[in-house]
């Protein structure tokens, strides 16, 4: 008995480790009654937690096939040790800009690793990438869509002013979800948390910030008037830690009106 529990978690370890190594393409269709006809359809990619691990030529096609009308970066794309080589994250950058308008705000490893300051920053703004650090942008001609960032730690409201648009809210910390649904946006999107490493019948285990299986790990809450997603996220803090029950990947969130709208 005892050999076939271990045989047991072993197995579930061993396929849980390939599946952190492959992150994998989620699609999540997400019903909102105040979105316009115009936006009825509109497809966003959003990308997290990269951790700047490497995961080679298929995540850069799992990007790339993504059919995306923009793109959302919710931060930790590099991480807190420098000596992580960042160029990975860069040429994940560069497919996403090469691919469709792009909007990044920064996690809780940007804000303290200089290397955003220094070097990250530059990049994106060369890739013409807006960083949304407490503020917003109506990215689309004819499309009434306001995008607003905030920074991770010192966040700000104070330029927030969507007008008649469909507003979406960028944050890395899901643990803002009642300030950020304050504001009156319509649609919350965040990363951070890595679905709780291990997952329990739709609970995560653990997140920096919530603690022991926070409420807000992984998928789509309506606690407020205003919904939000977060992403399990792309990576991990090291690659020997495996998610269970739990893979590591990119959401398509596909946005779908109230009939009649």
């Amino acid at each position: 008995m005892i050999c076939l529990l271990f045989s047991a978690f072993a197995l579930i370890l061993a396929i849980s480790y390939w599946e952190t190594c492959h992150p994998v393409l989620r699609t999540s269709k997400i019903s909102l009654d105040s979105l316009p006809e115009k936006l009825n359809g509109f497809r966003i990619l959003l990308i997290s937690d990269l951790h700047a691990n490497f995961y080679g030529n298929r995540f850069l096609k799992l990007v790339e096939g993504a059919a995306c009308d923009c793109i959302c970066i919710t931060g930790d794309l590099i991480h807190k040790k420098q000596a992580r080589d960042i160029g990975y994250a860069k040429e994940v950058l560069r497919v996403c800009a090469e691919k469709s308008p792009t909007f990044f705000v920064e996690g809780n490893h940007e804000a303290i690793n200089p290397v955003y300051e220094q070097k990250l920053k530059n990049h994106l703004s060369a890739l013409h990438i807006p960083v949304l650090e407490n503020k917003g942008v109506v990215p689309f001609n004819g499309f009434p869509l306001y995008i607003y960032g905030v920074k991770c730690w010192k966040y700000d409201f104070g330029e927030y002013q969507p007008g008649d648009c469909f507003s979406v809210i960028l944050t890395h910390r899901p643990d803002i979800y009642s300030l950020c649904a304050q504001q009156g946006a319509d649609l919350i999107l965040a990363g951070h948390t890595h679905g709780g490493q291990v997952q329990f019948f739709g609970r995560g285990l653990f997140s920096t910030g919530q603690g022991i299986f926070p409420k807000y790990s992984k998928g789509l809450y309506r606690d407020f008037s205003t919904p939000m997603f977060v992403t399990a996220g792309v990576g991990n803090h090291s690659k020997w830690i495996p998610r269970i029950f739990n893979s590591p990947g990119i959401d398509l969130l596909i946005l779908s009106g109230k009939e009649g709208n």
